[in-house]
Parts: structure tokens; sequence; C-alpha cells
């Protein structure tokens, strides 16, 4: 079957037709029911319109109603937190407290995030200029840790994969604190074309879950991250 994930390629979730930690959960469960993934690559914006496309299902998403598709339990989540400098010591308990620092995040950030945060740094908001956009998720993170932002909004497991490699780099050791503003894990569910497919993605990833390789799978690309928000259920 044919399965849609984002060319963007959020790294380490999506790396290559194999591996990555949505990659590996999407085979993995279709493997449980006999099924062979063959992987897509659409921009996030195609993927809306897998109705018109070659392809049974896409990832990523949420339910949306009437638009004739099928969509699976929730299956991956993404944790948006603030994330700062050790040596800072900058404190973070609301995001009010963001006022008159730098923030690098993510172009629609404001948008997605929204509430107080969209309110002090969407278009029109009172602190737009202290907030800076960056579509590359590495570029972001080394204006972080060179100093041209004094706080990065965006995944954890992204942030800590990139850290990783920047530290490498500058051949030092990177020490962030993590600031969980945004409460629990954000979970996102596949959509499919049909109810059959919906379904078997469904039950191979109980399967996958009742034998821990679920969880193995997330343990394998986020061991590295050393601060974690407070877990949630899907």
């Amino acid at each position: 079957m044919k399965f849609a994930f984002s060319s963007g390629k959020p790294i380490p979730y999506v790396i290559d037709s194999q591996s990555g930690l949505e990659v590996e959960i999407v085979n993995e469960a279709f493997k449980q029911v006999g099924i062979e993934v063959e992987a897509v690559w659409l921009t996030y914006n195609r993927m809306s319109f897998i109705q018109q496309l070659d392809i049974h299902g896409r990832g990523v998403t949420k339910a949306r109603v009437s638009d004739g598709l099928f969509y699976s339990k929730p299956y991956i989540y993404y944790q948006d937190v603030a994330l700062t400098r050790a040596e800072s010591d900058i404190k973070l308990v609301d995001v009010q407290d963001m006022a008159g620092y730098t923030i690098g995040s993510w172009q629609t950030a404001a948008q997605d995030i929204g509430g107080k945060f969209g309110y002090m740094f969407g278009e029109k908001g009172r602190f737009r200029n202290d907030y800076f956009p960056v579509f590359d998720d590495y570029r972001r993170v080394k204006m972080f840790w060179v100093g041209n932002l004094d706080i990065v909004v965006m995944d954890l497991v992204i942030f800590d994969h990139f850290t990783q490699k920047i530290a490498i780099e500058m051949g030092q050791t990177l020490n962030y604190d993590v600031h969980c503003l945004w409460g629990d894990k954000h979970w996102f569910q596949a959509a499919f074309k049909t109810q059959e497919y919906r379904d078997l993605f469904n039950m191979g990833l109980s399967l996958l879950q009742a034998e821990d390789a679920y969880q193995a799978i997330y343990s394998k690309y986020t061991s590295g991250v050393k601060t974690h928000c407070a877990a949630s259920s899907p």
C-alpha cells in the first residue's frame, strides 16, 4: 500500500523509506498484518489532497468532519516546548514570561500554538519583532546555540536530535532547560481512503503496542532526550 510521509522530513521522525520514528511505526504496524508499505513523499500541504492522488493513506493529521477519509487511532505525538540554554538561567513559568526575549520557531508556530503565544508573537502581536520564524530545523537550532536566539519553541525530540549533532560540530557539551508551557503531548492520526486500510493499521498498531515494540521504536529515537514533559495517553 502507498502511504504518504511529509517531504519536509522532520528528522528524526522521517529519515528515509525505512528509518525514522514515524516511518518505523507505520512500517511495523502494517507488517504485523502482512502488508508492505511503499513510501510516497509529498509536501505537507499536498498530503491534504490524498483523495485525488494515487495513494492509500497519509500520516500526521487530525480527524476532520465529513471529508470522506477514515482516521486511525492516535499513533504518534509531537511535544512542543520552549527551550533555553542552561547557562542563561531564564525562568519561564508562563508564556507571558517570554516577553523581551528573542524567540525562534517554525513559520506558522504562532498560528498553530495560538493562545497567549499567538497573541504575543502573531502577525499583530505586541512582541512580533522579537519573533523569528525559521523554516529549517537545523538552522533554527544552530542560531540558538550560537546565541542569536534566547529561546527556541519546537518539538523536543527534533531539538535534541540537532543539538547532539551541533554539540559534535562545536566540540563542546550543550546543556539546555525544557519549559513545558503547553501541557501534554500532541497526538496525531493517520488518514486512509478506505475503512479496510484504517482498520488494518489500527489492528497492526495494537499488536505493536501489545508487544512493547512500539515503545522500543520510540526509545530508539528518543534515548538522548534528557527531559520530558508530563506524559499523556492518546
